[in-house]
């Protein structure tokens, strides 16, 4: 039923086709074991290929020229059965590409990788969209094992993709500009060191909506230490990291030879080592300008170390208002902070958010400003709030309770 059913969206999609060539580009056909087209001829702005269900070998790329008004489309023929791009060194590698838009894919690849999209300092490839899709064991040893990988790209969406099993990292960027990871989830292989990379020269990104879970690494890694005084190693800015969810993590955020690096809106759920770990080295510049706000942060009695590692090594360290809850609370906080000083009485420690166990809502009203659920407003737009009257009232409550 599935085989009949793919032939005959196939046959729906050549008779619109033929109508539609001259308004959008040329459709092209893949099956299992066919070349696919640019092997053989040129494809031009608002092509599309699309690929039949079953396994197809690994693809390079090379120098396919889409535009932004017409982007090349890469996506599945029927969208319920997608082609699998399987083995390889990458099972896709796209090379000094511009605007190619790939979408539902599964990729399975043997040693490094799942996809792989580079270009030059000179030539960098642009416009590059990765939507849906997934991401199976990308690589093995001795491989870098990491599902997506970009280099000198600019302007990279990856959006609702799901990688499982990688050993590096599930995206891995360097010596790349403007780039969006949204609503990226998967688990990683016991040994993976990141969930997401960003390498040196990396800048201008956005991370929305990601799900890390069960790692015994970091969530996000930001900048490279400096090892070698003679090898260059170009600061990392303008990272944003929002509305993510760290679980199980031994650190959420690593953040080594960076600036303006925001973590806002996130939850930070059983952390082991600690929350934000800050990186230096005398050859490496001192990260600077960080700040956290809004976030929720919960661990179990005895889990986390330490809520940061090496914070007073940066160079301005913002800790905006933030919820932080664990049953050893708010004892715990002299221990496994401290806070600084000038914003101790801007951090919530009373409140129990109360987050359920399977969707890690947050049922407390007075919880409700911060995660990634909160409702951002004119009042909770990363500067003081009423905080700290919030802990004083909770803790009078709580000394009644006792008395």
């Amino acid at each position: 039923m599935n085989i009949r059913r793919t032939l005959e969206i196939l046959a729906c999609m050549t008779i619109t086709m033929c109508a539609c060539t001259d308004i959008y580009g040329e459709n092209f056909m893949v099956a299992p074991g066919e070349p696919w087209p640019h092997t053989t001829q040129a494809i031009a702005p608002g092509d599309t290929i699309y690929i039949a269900a079953g396994n197809h070998g690994p693809q390079v790329l090379n120098e396919l020229k889409g535009t932004a008004e017409k982007p090349i489309l890469i996506a599945p023929a029927d969208p319920e059965l997608p082609g699998t791009l399987f083995g390889g060194e990458w099972s896709l590698d796209l090379i000094d590409c511009q605007h190619v838009h790939i979408e539902s894919l599964l990729f399975i690849a043997n040693t490094q990788g799942g996809i792989r999209i580079s270009g030059s300092p000179q030539r960098p490839s642009q416009g590059i969209r990765i939507t849906g899709g997934y991401v199976a064991r990308p690589g093995r040893p001795p491989g870098d094992r990491i599902g997506i990988l970009a280099r000198h790209t600019e302007d990279l969406s990856i959006d609702g993709t799901r990688v499982d099993a990688w050993g590096r990292a599930a995206v891995t960027v360097e010596d790349s500009k403007r780039i969006r990871i949204h609503n990226v989830n998967g688990l990683p292989k016991m040994d993976a060191r990141f969930g997401i990379e960003l390498n040196n020269n990396v800048e201008d990104v956005e991370i929305t909506e990601l799900k890390i879970q069960q790692l015994r690494g970091t969530g996000v890694r930001i900048g490279n230490l400096k090892k070698n005084p003679r090898t260059p190693a170009t600061r990392s800015k303008n990272i944003s990291i929002n509305r993510c969810w760290f679980m199980d993590c031994d650190i959420a955020v690593s953040i080594a030879n960076a600036e303006n690096v925001r973590i806002d809106y996130c939850l930070l759920l059983d952390q082991t080592k600690c929350c934000v770990e800050i990186l230096t080295s005398p050859e490496s510049n001192t990260p600077s300008n960080i700040s956290m706000s809004w976030n929720t942060i919960q661990w179990e009695v005895g889990g986390i170390s330490s809520f940061f590692r090496n914070l007073e090594k940066a160079d301005q360290f913002t800790l905006n208002p933030n919820l932080w809850w664990s049953q050893e609370m708010p004892e715990a906080a002299e221990y496994l902070g401290p806070f600084p000083t000038e914003f101790k009485d801007q951090q919530v420690i009373t409140v129990d958010p109360k987050l359920t166990p399977r969707t890690l809502k947050q049922m407390n009203p007075k919880s409700f400003r911060f995660g990634p659920s909160a409702l951002i407003t004119n009042e909770n737009t990363s500067k003081p709030n009423d905080s700290k009257a919030d802990n004083a009232e909770d803790l009078d409550e709580e000394k009644k309770k006792r008395e």
